[in-house]
């Protein structure tokens, strides 16, 4: 049986934060829906529009909750998962600031580069290729 070498302790913080990020956005997407389907939308935005970043924070916090998932089991395709979700969180994000533009979008996408960046840390390549 061959020794698993210790999780880096930046995947199991990095778990937490996108957590806690997954919550959000999905309450988020979620209350923006229930305030569509009540007709309490911004008065500055049309409803289509609000609908769509709804749809879209609750599509990144259910990537951001897949990602977690999996960052907490070991898998030797796990590495490879993550990057193709941030990949796809990223792209979901920048859709959202293009509708509307604010600062939530850019929480998200920072979120998703240091992930990236700690992802191709030699410590964390070695420890997804045993």
């Amino acid at each position: 049986m061959p020794i698993m070498a210790k999780k880096p302790p930046i995947l199991t913080i990095l778990g937490i934060v996108f957590a806690i990020s997954g919550i959000l956005a999905i309450s988020l997407g979620t209350g923006l829906q229930v305030d569509v389907f009540l007709g309490k939308i911004f008065e500055r935005h049309s409803t289509l529009s609000v609908t769509i970043i709804a749809i879209t924070l609750t599509i990144v916090g259910l990537a951001n909750l897949i990602i977690v998932w999996i960052l907490f089991r070991y898998q030797r395709r796990t590495r490879e998962i993550v990057i193709n979700l941030i990949v796809l969180s990223i792209i979901f994000s920048a859709v959202t600031y293009l509708i509307d533009v604010s600062y939530y979008p850019f929480i998200f996408i920072i979120l998703d580069v240091v992930l990236i960046y700690c992802l191709w840390r030699p410590d964390v390549v070695a420890y997804f290729k045993q």
